[in-house]
């Protein structure tokens, strides 16, 4: 498992230097090999990355959405992991953008996520995009050739009204 933090550079288009952005969006990524217990290390990564930023106002959502959309990829993509690769099977993403988190799940997966029909009040499993979507602005994903895909969220700044 790799860590690595890294501000998002920017460029001010009037071409002075010396003249801050509005925003500068920050990014920091989290590379697992796909193990059950690193869903616990990115939800984790995700509270320490939102603290440093002093955004632990977004903790409990994003934490929630790190973990359903990195159990997902943990539980559906291993069987199209490229035997090549000895780590980095799955890459979490966040980026702080102005108005929103953005919560990205790369995976070498070829299922599209299913969204199922409403789960049963008994049932074990099912609900996370359910949940994805109840916590989140929008979703969605990007298919990638020959094989794997990104899961987004966007997770609003301020409390919905």
């Amino acid at each position: 498992m790799a860590l690595s933090a890294f501000p998002t550079p920017w460029s001010d288009p009037t071409g002075r230097p010396d003249v801050p952005p509005r925003h500068t969006p920050r990014a920091a990524a989290l590379l697992l090999s796909g193990t059950s217990h690193e869903c616990a290390e990115a939800r984790r990564f995700t509270v320490r990355t939102l603290a440093a930023w002093e955004s632990e106002h977004l903790a409990d959502d994003a934490r929630t959405v790190v973990g359903e959309l990195t159990a997902n990829a943990v539980r559906h993509a291993r069987a199209h992991r490229p035997l090549d690769t000895a780590e980095a099977e799955i890459r979490l993403k966040l980026t702080l953008r102005p108005a929103h988190l953005l919560i990205s799940v790369t995976d070498y997966g070829d299922d599209l996520p299913a969204y199922p029909p409403p789960a049963k009040d008994l049932d074990t499993a099912g609900r996370g995009l359910r949940v994805v979507e109840a916590l989140s602005d929008h979703w969605g994903w990007t298919r990638y050739r020959p094989t794997g895909k990104t899961v987004w969220a966007l997770l609003p700044l301020r409390p919905r009204s």
